[in-house]
């Protein structure tokens, strides 16, 4: 999602942006799929107030740069094929996301690799 944001955002020129997705395919093509990918998400109003909240000296994005994020994300999981896809509603406010991760407690743990 960031890398084509980047690139999107003129941060990355197309070679630069072909050569990170090079290195990523081939890094991925020596890995197995992650066995999960948690997906945390809220509505884009709830994420805009999170982002404006953090206040940090530097940020690499900018608020109206949410919905584009938000969509490379989810082209991204699409992408995603031969891993378990959890989607966790975090619009509840914790900072720490206790709530929406006690969805993990009811996980199965993986078989053992091998």
């Amino acid at each position: 999602g960031f890398t084509r944001l980047f690139q999107a955002r003129g941060f990355l020129t197309p070679d630069e942006f072909a050569l990170v997705r090079r290195l990523y395919l081939r890094l991925r093509s020596h890995l197995p799929p992650p066995e999960i990918i948690l997906h945390l998400h809220a509505p884009l109003a709830t994420v805009q107030q999170r982002f404006a909240a953090r206040a940090r000296p530097l940020e690499l994005t900018r608020p109206e740069d949410l919905p584009l994020l938000e969509q490379f994300i989810e082209a991204w999981l699409s992408d995603a094929s031969g891993s378990m896809l959890m989607r966790i509603d975090a619009s509840q406010d914790e900072p720490d996301y206790r709530h929406a991760l006690a969805v993990l407690d009811h996980v199965p743990d993986a078989p053992p690799a091998g």
